[in-house]
C-alpha cells in the first residue's frame, strides 16, 4: 500500500491514487510517486523469483541424510534457469506468436525499444481490452499507460511549470474540452484514450542498469532481464480467467 498521510488518498494503493491525481493538475507531484511506485512494483512483480531457486535448487543438492547446514543449502553454487522462451505458458506463447509473429521477435522489439528511448521511462507490453491484440507501448518518466491516467498533460506538471501557473484556469480549459462529464463528475477515460491491460512492465531508468552494465550497457541489460521473466504471472494478467489469482 502506498498512502499520503492526512489526505484522502491514505488508504487507498498507489492505481487508484495515480488514477485520481491525473485528472487535477495540482496533484501532479502526487502522481508522479503514485506512478513511480505502481510501475516499480509491476515491474518487480514479474521478475523470477530468486529466492524460491534458491531454495529449489539447494533441496535438489540437498543429500539424503540432511547434513547439510541451512546457510550451505540456501546458497548453492549455481542456479539453472530454463530459457526464457521455454518457460512461457504454451496459451501465452501463442497469444504472442499471433501478434508478434514469434517470441523472437517481441524479444528483438523490446530490445530495439528499450534501446531506443531517450531518457528515463518504461516499456509495457499490454493487451488492447476491446480487440484483445497485443502491443508494446512506451511512457517516459513516471508516465501511466491506464487510460484513466491520460488526463495528465505534461505542460501542467510541476516539474515543468512553475508554481504561479494558474492551474485552476488550465483545469477549465480541460474540462470545457470534454475531461469532465456533465453531471459534474471526472469522466473515468480521457478522451481518445485506449483501454489497455498492462501484462509486462521493463524499467529503463538509468539508475536501474548503469551500476552493473555501463554507460553502454542498457542492451546487455534488457537481454538479461528478459531471461528472468515470470511468465506464469504474466498470463495471469493475460487471460482473463486467471486474471484474479493475480497477486
Amino acid at each position: 500500500m502506498w498512502s499520503s498521510p492526512g489526505t484522502e488518498f491514505e488508504q487507498l494503493d498507489a492505481l487508484p491514487i495515480l488514477k485520481s491525481a491525473a485528472r487535477d493538475p495540482a496533484l501532479a507531484a502526487i502522481f508522479n510517486y503514485a506512478s513511480m511506485a505502481h510501475n516499480n512494483h509491476f515491474f518487480f512483480q514479474n521478475l523470477v523469483n530468486l529466492q524460491t531457486l534458491y531454495e529449489q535448487s539447494a533441496q535438489s543438492r540437498r543429500p539424503s541424510g540432511g547434513d547439510q547446514t541451512s546457510s550451505e543449502a540456501a546458497q548453492p553454487e549455481e542456479i539453472e534457469i530454463a530459457p526464457s522462451e521455454n518457460r512461457i505458458p504454451p496459451r501465452l506463447k501463442g497469444d504472442l506468436e499471433r501478434n508478434f509473429s514469434s517470441v523472437e521477435t517481441l524479444r528483438r522489439e523490446f530490445l530495439a525499444t528499450a534501446k531506443g528511448m531517450f531518457g528515463p521511462g518504461f516499456v509495457w507490453l499490454v493487451r488492447n481490452a476491446q480487440s484483445q491484440d497485443l502491443r508494446i507501448l512506451t511512457t517516459y518518466l513516471a508516465g501511466s499507460p491506464y487510460t484513466a491516467a491520460h488526463w495528465r498533460r505534461q505542460g501542467v506538471d510541476w516539474n515543468t511549470s512553475s508554481a504561479s501557473q494558474n492551474v485552476v484556469g488550465s483545469w477549465f480549459e480541460r474540462a470545457q474540452t470534454g475531461t469532465e462529464n456533465s453531471g459534474g463528475q471526472f469522466a473515468p477515460q480521457a478522451p481518445g484514450g485506449i483501454d489497455v491491460v498492462p501484462l509486462l512492465c521493463l524499467n529503463t531508468w538509468e539508475h536501474v542498469w548503469l551500476t552493473d552494465y555501463g554507460i553502454e550497457g542498457k542492451g546487455d541489460f534488457v537481454e538479461q532481464w528478459w531471461e528472468i521473466i515470470d511468465w506464469e504471472k504474466v498470463e495471469r494478467l493475460a487471460v482473463p480467467e486467471r486474471r484474479n489469482q493475480f497477486k
